[in-house]
């Protein structure tokens, strides 16, 4: 039943992604937000597969920028740290990050540091696989969907997506290599 969830949610959001640019943003909202279910069984939920060092495979891509991001678990919560480090030595972006297993929903918190007063911004749990999870908030400026995506054990792909005002959907994936 989560495969399905996970299935749906996807296909619904490669068509999203495939068709943004011919369809207004708010009938997209609404077809995604009806499109998920309401309640979710995670009691098999397992993301011990995020935990590590992680870094952006291709070096300085952009723009002399690097992303970094670094996890672990702790008691069935994961926390981390997201970093943009600029020139090898500024860092341009900080947040920190959490995942607890154990809260209904889960939620996926940022607290970026210096903005939104250090309030917490949470994207609710919507669909998972074994190898996948995907969060999302659709009342957040951007992102409003956050996906984690485990290739293998060395690599992950994390994509942040959502809708922007006056362009339709702004996607970015980024793939991750444990350090």
């Amino acid at each position: 039943m989560k495969l399905n969830y996970l299935k749906s949610s996807c296909f619904l959001y490669v068509i999203l992604v495939s068709s943004c640019v011919e369809q207004s943003s708010e009938t997209s909202k609404e077809q995604l937000q009806q499109s998920v279910p309401v309640q979710l069984d995670v009691s098999d939920l397992d993301l011990s597969w995020i935990a590590g060092n992680w870094r952006d495979s291709v070096t300085w891509s952009h723009g002399n920028t690097q992303i970094l991001e670094s996890w672990y678990m702790d008691s069935n919560t994961l926390y981390g740290t997201g970093r943009q480090v600029k020139n090898v030595i500024d860092t341009n972006f900080v947040e920190q990050l959490s995942i607890d297993l154990n809260d209904r929903p889960v939620l996926f918190k940022a607290i970026v540091v210096e903005r939104n007063k250090n309030k917490p911004i949470t994207f609710e749990l919507k669909s998972y696989g074994t190898d996948s999870v995907y969060f999302e908030n659709m009342s957040h400026d951007f992102p409003q969907m956050i996906i984690y995506k485990k290739i293998n054990t060395d690599t992950i792909h994390t994509t942040v997506a959502g809708f922007v005002s006056g362009s339709g959907i702004r996607r970015q994936t980024i793939q991750l290599c444990r350090y």
